[in-house]
């Protein structure tokens, strides 16, 4: 280091000691040159000094190597104008610009234009050099060559893209293939991969061939072939010939295999090419017979086959030329020359004949004579075709010589050929007008070409209706004109899976939902001249599919429901007791009776709600009777003439179905009525007329496709404002209403619809803005002989004599307010909490125990395992079981001795109840 340089500090940049030495300018000339040369000597980067207006006044020898320009060369100039490359950024050019104008200093990474063109970069970093009064005077630049970093950097980042670009081709090769391809384990033989052709041939979906393994699509015919091949197998390209494989549905497919060994997913794997090749085999096993046919043919009618190479001029003859000419097909084909044996009479016009039709290409068709081997000459027909090359010139000369003799032979050949020819043409048009499937053609423009019978079911259209016509302006409404133009943008592109789901129109104005498979029609040159459509009407198949989404939607809303009203049953059971409790202890005359007394009918509400929940998820316990409809009807009726506005007309005929009778709840079919009057009566705030009729039998078009047997309709329908198709989608969702916050809970239809659906109903709805509402309900109807088992009424509540009661109940709120009520009447009581422990209690206890009281739902053991365990031990006590349950009871086996107890109940009735239990099996009562 040069003694007279003063140290810097390591982040001082080159830029920053330049300006730090012309800034010291004033401490005199020689010390300012002296230390300018020393950043130029020992500096590797370019270094320039530029005027304030930003001219260079002086280069170091690293700027002249790095740019190519000697220091003669660059004075005057501004580095922004002779180093700026076209790549240069304008936004950063004009930055740097700005900086330097205003005296700003500024470090960048730019591309720099090197003397001879070539690009270079360079980190750029300039600081301008003030004087004591902080005017720029100069500025100092540094360049530094980052041009290696920057090609290199380019150049991974190029290779990365490249890599991407590959796997991204790759998979769309795949993916995109119309060839199945998939990518097996070697051992596992599992599917790793399929793609969409594969998936589309065999008929299984993604994820059912990746739990197959490759044995799942083979014939069992097959599968020792298969177990060798895989012994055999090598990780390299493989051609495994074709093989037969079946389809999810059982159809056979004859596939052309080849592989090859991949890593996949870090597995060691295969991938497989199946080209079918069901439709090549069949058609060259279709040939093959055809030749052997036609070779049949050729050899019973006594002709002779000649094949003539015009290049070669070597000729092949097949047939019986024995029996015609009288030498072998060998002999004709090298020592006996054909034109030989022609009539020297004949030659000239023979050779004249060949000479015009090969230079026309035109069939060769003559008789003329030829002499056989006995020296006779004979008349022969022949008749030949030429095959030309690629550039149109005839190369070959395929025909038939005959004896005009068996002529008539050969015509019967010919038309018997024909005549299979035009009879299998008119199969296929046979199978064509029958097919069950919509096949339509259609030129370029979207117009009718031709229609097969199943479209003209579809679309209503007779064949000459539809054929010129506009697919636009017959079938196709005008919400899907800009879906169907690009559908065929797409096909006239060469998409072959340019497929569409959509609305069409049918004659009589009806919207159907109707699948199109296209493919798209080209000429001989590949010009798109139209599209083959193929249509089914998916119209009941939607509807269906959208019926059992709501199904299924419905039924896990119902679950939730009844989940929630289990756990909200066992805390009205415990509200209700504390209730009882409480007013057993307070005067009459309290004030808080009247509070306790809302509290109880706000919990009788509560309740209500919760069986409202279980009649939605269908879990409520519908108390079924046979009644006549027209009863019930006519009874709520009378209740709705007096909640009912004036403004409403109600209008009731019950005349047509006086006499059907059904097995269903009375109070749910009143609620049925009175949900769909109340909802007519929020429809209606201006008036209207609301109409409930019955109808016996029902009319076909309200009933299940599947409906068997006698039905009754129930219909309410109004004049109101009607429901638009998407709040009608909705209406049987729980909770979901149109009406004001605090006005609905959204419950009545759900519920409405859990009770038609318990009593085994069917409900159509029909409605339209401004057009009001039809809900027509059928019902199965039931013989007059049918009956069921009233219950029979509780008795009087006895009190207890010190009886002690064991009690199992794993709530805690309802099993201490079961306690405190049996105390409170006269009984000693001991209560646990899960199943065991009730056993061990009665082991305990043993005769003590008088009267088990059970939830059916108790923790390690079910209250009915309890009962069942007890009878094998010989305890099994008179039993009060209780439940929140409405279904799932068939189990319980009830007597005078054991009887059933729902929540939410008042303590009032399971004093009553254990009362009349224990009374019944002493024999009397207390």
């Amino acid at each position: 280091m040069d003694p007279r340089q003063p140290p810097t500090p390591d982040n001082t940049s080159p830029a920053d000691l330049a300006v730090g030495v012309l800034s010291d300018a004033a401490r005199g000339a020689s010390i300012e040159s002296e230390r300018l040369a020393l950043v130029a000597t020992y500096t590797t980067n370019a270094v320039v000094i530029a005027d304030p207006s930003g001219r260079i006044e002086w280069v170091n020898p690293a700027f002249t190597r790095f740019t190519g320009y000697e220091l003669a060369e660059v004075l005057g100039q501004r580095p922004r104008d002779l180093l700026r490359h076209p790549e240069m950024d304008p936004a950063l050019q004009a930055e740097i610009n700005a900086k330097a104008d205003r005296g700003e200093g500024f470090r960048a990474e730019c591309p720099v234009l090197h003397k001879s063109g070539a690009l270079l970069w360079a980190e750029v970093d300039i600081r301008p050099v003030r004087d004591a009064r902080g005017v720029v005077t100069q500025s100092v630049g540094v360049y530094t060559d980052v041009t290696k970093r920057k090609l290199a950097e380019q150049q991974r980042d190029g290779s990365e893209r490249a890599l991407r670009r590959s796997e991204e081709r790759y998979r769309s090769l795949f993916e995109s293939s119309p060839v199945p391809m998939w990518v097996y384990d070697r051992e596992s033989l599992r599917f790793l991969a399929v793609n969409d052709a594969a998936i589309e041939k065999y008929g299984f979906s993604r994820d059912e061939f990746l739990r197959m393994t490759i044995h799942g699509i083979r014939t069992p015919e097959e599968a020792s072939r298969l177990t060798a091949e895989l012994r055999t197998t090598a990780s390299g390209p493989r051609r495994a010939g074709v093989w037969r494989h079946r389809t999810k549905a059982g159809d056979e497919v004859l596939a052309d295999i080849a592989s090859h060994g991949v890593t996949f997913e870090g597995r060691e794997a295969r991938l497989v090419i199946a080209m079918d090749v069901t439709a090549r085999e069949r058609a060259q096993e279709e040939i093959l017979q055809w030749r052997l046919r036609y070779e049949a043919a050729v050899w019973s009618s006594g002709q002779v086959l000649y094949d003539w190479d015009l290049l070669s001029d070597r000729v092949v003859w097949a047939g019986d030329s024995g029996a015609i000419l009288g030498y072998r097909a060998e002999d004709l084909g090298t020592s006996v020359p054909w034109h030989t044996l022609v009539h020297p009479d004949d030659l000239p016009a023979v050779e004249g004949e060949l000479q015009r039709t090969a230079a026309h290409g035109s069939p060769f068709v003559m008789q003329y004579r030829v002499r056989r081997r006995d020296g006779a000459y004979m008349h022969v027909s022949d008749t030949g075709h030429y095959i030309k090359d690629d550039t149109g010139r005839p190369v070959r000369l395929i025909g038939f010589i005959a004896d005009v003799t068996e002529r008539h032979l050969a015509e019967a050949t010919r038309r018997r050929l024909e005549q299979e020819r035009e009879a299998l043409v008119a199969r296929l048009k046979m199978q064509l007008e029958r097919m069950p499937i919509a096949c339509i053609v259609f030129d370029k423009d979207l117009r009718f070409l031709d229609i097969n019978p199943a479209a003209e079911s579809i679309f209503g259209y007779r064949r000459d209706e539809a054929v010129g016509r506009s697919a636009m302006d017959l079938i196709v409404p005008p919400s899907a004109h800009s879906y169907v133009e690009m559908l065929i943008s797409r096909l006239a592109a060469g998409d072959m899976k340019a497929n569409g789901h959509n609305q069409n129109c049918t004659r009589d104005g009806r919207l159907i939902e109707c699948e199109w498979t296209n493919t798209p029609l080209t000429d001989e040159t590949g010009r798109f001249v139209g599209v083959l459509s193929m249509v089914q009407d998916v119209t009941e198949r939607q509807r269906l599919e959208n019926q059992l989404r709501h199904s299924q939607k419905l039924e896990a809303v119902g679950q939730l429901a009844s989940g929630v009203a289990h756990d909200f049953n066992n805390l009205l059971t415990a509200i209700f007791g504390y209730l009882s409790l409480a007013k057993l202890t307070i005067e009459a005359d309290h004030p808080a009776i009247k509070a306790l007394a809302q509290v109880e009918e706000a919990a009788k509400q509560a309740a209500g709600v919760t069986g409202g929940l279980l009649t939605f998820s269908r879990k409520a316990a519908a108390d079924k009777a046979p009644l006549k409809l027209a009863i019930v009807v006519n009874d709520a009726v009378k209740l709705l003439r007096r909640t009912l506005p004036a403004s409403i007309r109600l209008s009731v005929d019950t005349a047509a179905a006086s006499e059907a009778t059904i097995l269903a709840d009375a109070t749910q079919i009143q609620q049925i009525i009175t949900n769909l009057a109340i909802n007519s009566r929020d429809a209606m705030p201006d008036g209207g007329e609301l109409r409930i009729a019955l109808t016996a039998p029902a009319p076909v078009s309200s009933l299940p496709v599947s409906s068997a047997g006698d039905w009754v309709q129930l219909t309410v329908a109004d004049t109101g404002t009607g429901m638009t198709p998407d709040v009608r989608a909705r209406i049987f969702e729980p909770f979901f209403t149109t009406k004001e916050r605090g006005h609905g809970t959204g419950l009545g239809l759900s519920i409405l619809h859990g009770i038609v659906e318990e009593h085994g109903g069917h409900i159509q709805v029909e409605s339209a803005p401004g057009q009001g509402t039809t809900f027509s309900i059928a019902f199965p109807a039931v013989g007059p002989g049918t009956s069921l088992v009233a219950a029979t009424a509780v008795n009087d509540t006895p009190a207890g004599h010190g009886e002690t009661i064991l009690v199992g109940e794993d709530h805690q709120l309802v099993r201490e307010i079961i306690c405190a009520a049996l105390r409170s009447v006269g009984y000693e009581v001991v209560a646990v909490g899960d199943g065991p422990a009730v056993l061990r209690s009665m082991q305990e206890l043993q005769n003590q125990v008088k009267l088990l009281v059970l939830d059916i739902d108790l923790p390690g053991m079910n209250g009915l395992d309890c009962l069942r365990e007890l009878k094998t031990m010989n305890l099994r006590r008179p039993t009060v079981v209780i439940t929140g349950r409405t279904t799932g009871l068939e189990d319980v086996e009830l007597d005078e001795t054991t009887v059933l107890l729902r929540k939410p109940f008042q303590v009032g009735q399971l004093a009553e109840l254990v009362g009349n239990v224990i009374a019944g099996a002493r024999g009397g009562r207390a």
